[in-house]
């Protein structure tokens, strides 16, 4: 099987344009470790903490409705 044309990850990315389906990027250097992204400068650094974000609002919002009688019980 064969990776597709372009960025090997660009059918799975959510930054994912046109130029990545036409154009495999480059690996370059970026703060100690190697990148391969045609636009690696322009999207945010993932942390885990940003991913955890929509989670924790969640849960801060179901113990404040707990914490108040709006919770089932």
């Amino acid at each position: 099987h064969r990776p597709p044309q372009g960025c090997r990850f660009h059918t799975r990315c959510p930054h994912a344009r046109e130029r990545c389906r036409e154009e495999e990027p480059p690996l370059a250097a970026a703060d100690g470790h190697s990148v391969a992204c045609h636009f690696w400068k322009e999207i945010e650094p993932f942390t885990s903490a940003s991913r955890l974000t929509p989670v924790n609002e969640r849960l801060t919002r179901l113990q404040a409705a707990f914490h108040t009688g709006g919770g089932s019980s």
